[in-house]
């Protein structure tokens, strides 16, 4: 299972910014096996047309499922004022460690 549900949803009509939150789920066997590497980057997964003029940040969340062996995902990382990168894993061996970007 990789996609976003969106059953039930109805038009966004107030004046404020909606939020949404993504979560992606795939078996760790689909996402270890060959042709998932291969399929993974966005303007595969995607198609390129659909990832052109995306930023770092939104085309990192448009990845397939894929386990990140060769640690080449980026990683969102959000500041105190709101505001996302994407930002790289300078210490693979460590990704939850703050040595990030």
């Amino acid at each position: 299972m990789d996609g976003a549900q969106t059953h039930g949803t109805i038009p966004w009509q107030t004046r404020h910014q909606r939020r949404s939150l993504l979560f992606k789920y795939t078996s760790r066997s689909t996402t270890r096996s060959g042709i998932a590497e291969t399929l993974a980057p966005p303007e595969i997964y995607c198609d390129r047309d659909v990832v052109d003029g995306m930023s770092e940040a939104e085309r990192a969340v448009m990845w397939g499922p894929y386990s990140n062996y060769h640690e080449e995902l980026p990683y969102l990382d959000v500041s105190a004022d709101g505001q996302v990168k994407a930002v790289t894993c300078t210490d693979p061996s460590d990704i939850w460690s703050d040595r990030r970007g």
